[in-house]
């Protein structure tokens, strides 16, 4: 039990730390400590490994919105709220934005709690039903989300090149495990940097914050929503999802959005993680890294893994409140042009570090179509054609 408790604690803080680290996305961390699970397996039993990969996973999804909201540098799952996070931040109520993200993180989590006796049947009928239909599906997403743009061929426009550039990048002979850093990167971390680079923050407010009930209600019942989505369609990611449901219902704007983003990055974890019970398929890094430990995962493993979660909830939110005070304190004290292209220097480096200078390519090419939703007027969204043309020319047998 005390070593249970030791790898919690310990997942926890390396939940943190790849949370901090700009533009590093949970699997990507995941991935790197891959070589040290053999070793943590033959010192720790594998229950304590087990607790370390998901309180890892779980704390991560909080902590990573500071460095989206207040440097403008995203992982996957986090990298839509740099848009209303940012100008929050610009607003002066960059503490606000993470206090968004985080209610929305705990609400769903305790829904998702609320209702397992409901989600267990429905998520894995729900699962076998919509496989026949999948392509289908996924082409609808993608019209919706078109659709609902005033500057429909800009936005079209937008969401093919990031398609293009999607195609080109996983067929490439450079391609590795790592190749969606420096698109990510590009799409939303570097050219939201160079957008900002010349605009200062103003002084943050980091005091007690009222968050309106009925704003938290209706994130938090849209953000489960689209966990849903995402346990259902696999070629679907919280991004694209919370789109789909803002769109599919009247969204109260930007700060319900950051709720419900919370809301479903959190949760689409702890359902990938579920998944190896509900339909015994991994669906992210850290369920991978589940499945290499224990195997098969019955009744005893998935209540290890969601006592584990509610652990990493309360810490990781706990801990993120916590250092938003400080982000919001320290925002301000360092000149914000200087530390914007302190960041774009430090996502450079570590692209060529982890993906090489071809790495370095996609990047430059990914900033340059993140740069084109705000000056055509159309939402940022749509570079998520990126992950989504792949896959609907794949389910079409067409790739």
């Amino acid at each position: 039990m005390i070593e249970i408790l030791e790898l919690a604690f310990l997942g926890v803080g390396a939940g943190v730390v790849a949370g901090l680290l700009p533009g590093i996305h949970p699997n990507t961390f995941t991935s790197l400590l891959l070589p040290v699970m053999t070793p943590l397996v033959a010192t720790f039993t594998a229950p304590a490994v087990v607790v370390f990969i998901v309180t890892m996973a779980i704390a991560n999804t909080f902590v990573s919105f500071l460095p989206a909201v207040f440097l403008g540098a995203p992982e996957g799952e986090s990298a839509l709220s740099v848009l209303p996070g940012h100008r929050l931040l610009l607003q002066g109520s960059g503490h606000e934005a993470v206090l968004l993200a985080v209610a929305g993180g705990v609400g769903v989590v305790l829904l998702s709690l609320a209702t397992l006796w409901l989600l267990f049947p429905l998520l894995p009928f729900l699962y076998a039903q919509v496989q026949a239909y999948l392509s289908f599906l996924l082409l609808g997403v993608a019209v919706l989300m078109i659709a609902g743009e005033r500057h429909r061929c800009a936005a079209l426009v937008v969401f093919m090149l990031a398609g293009v550039l999607g195609l080109l990048s996983f067929r490439a002979p450079f391609a590795s495990a790592f190749v969606l850093f420096p698109i990510f990167t590009g799409l939303f971390g570097t050219s939201t940097l160079l957008l900002s680079s010349k605009a200062a923050p103003p002084p943050q407010r980091h005091g007690p914050v009222r968050l309106p009930r009925g704003l938290l209600l209706a994130g938090v019942g849209k953000g489960f929503l689209s966990g849903v989505v995402v346990g259902v369609l696999p070629a679907v990611g919280p991004s694209q999802a919370g789109v789909l449901v803002h769109q599919a219902t009247r969204s109260q704007g930007g700060r319900e959005f950051l709720v419900s983003l919370g809301g479903i990055t959190t949760v689409s974890t702890l359902f990938s993680l579920l998944s190896l019970y509900l339909i015994n398929k991994p669906r992210s890094g850290a369920a991978i890294a589940v499945q290499q430990v224990i195997g098969a995962v019955g009744w005893e493993e998935m209540l290890l893994i969601l006592a584990a979660a509610v652990f990493a909830t309360g810490a990781g939110a706990g801990l993120t409140i916590g250092l938003s005070h400080r982000f919001a304190g320290l925002v301000t004290r360092v000149p914000y042009p200087k530390l914007s292209w302190a960041m774009i220097a430090c996502l450079v480096a570590l692209t060529v570090a982890l993906t090489g200078w071809q790495g370095l390519l996609l990047l430059l090419t990914a900033t340059a179509i993140g740069l084109l939703p705000p000056f055509w007027g159309v939402k940022r969204t749509h570079t998520m054609g990126v992950l989504m043309v792949p896959v609907i020319l794949l389910s079409f047998g067409l790739a």
